[in-house]
């Protein structure tokens, strides 16, 4: 394998989640009389952690909202949700066991604990991960490096023998700020607003690795 390690993003990537976020999103600013549209879902949440879209967006305009009560009412809208229509993109779960078995793996998310525990225990992949680091983990989300760069020290391998797959520009970004190689899936956003990874693709293959 050319990498000692790779490190997934998962929402995007591994599950086609962003659909169950939008509507968790949409179903938690309703509480506060506000409509969310698929445009500025991309623009203030897709790729980041809850609280730093919500923060983005309460900024713009200028409204101070109770943020956990915020968190935990979208947390709960998402769960609810994810019982029933998570999916994972096809070939990426058998793509994930067969790399397991030739290098270290890590997942380096933006969603909650609660999230993630769901969406692994669903597809049966928990036990592939050497390392999980969630939005609980970080103090600061992508764009920031914070999640990949404590990832790569759990994993104990250098920089260059990472490799990162992620389908936002803020994850992208995270991913260069971390000096690690990346690899952009086009299932949320355009190959043109990825085009600063190494590499852009529709869809992931063993091949992409070795």
């Amino acid at each position: 394998m050319k990498y000692k390690a790779v490190l997934f993003d998962m929402d995007g990537v591994i599950i086609d989640s962003e659909p169950i976020h939008f509507a968790a999103f949409q179903s938690t600013l309703e509480h506060n009389g506000k409509s969310l549209s698929q445009a500025d879902y991309l623009k203030y949440f897709a790729g980041r952690t809850d609280e730093d879209g919500f923060k983005e967006y309460f900024n713009s305009i200028n409204e101070t909202v109770d943020m956990p009560v915020i968190l935990d009412r979208k947390t709960k809208a998402y769960l609810e949700l994810g019982k029933y229509q998570l999916v994972a993109y096809q070939g990426v779960v058998d793509l994930i066991k067969k790399l397991a078995v030739e290098v270290s793996l890590a997942l380096v998310t933006g969603s909650s604990k609660a999230e993630v525990n769901i969406a692994l225990k669903t597809l049966g992949i928990s036990d592939c991960f050497s390392a999980t680091v969630c939005a609980e983990d970080v103090k600061n989300g992508k764009p920031d490096p914070e999640g990949y760069l404590k990832a790569q020290k759990m994993l104990k391998v250098h920089p260059s023998d990472c490799v990162v797959v992620e389908d936002s520009p803020s994850g992208v970004s995270a991913a260069i700020n971390a000096g690690f190689d990346c690899i952009a899936v086009t299932n949320t956003h355009s190959a043109d607003a990825l085009k600063a990874a190494m590499l852009t693709v529709k869809n992931l293959s063993i091949n992409l690795f070795s």
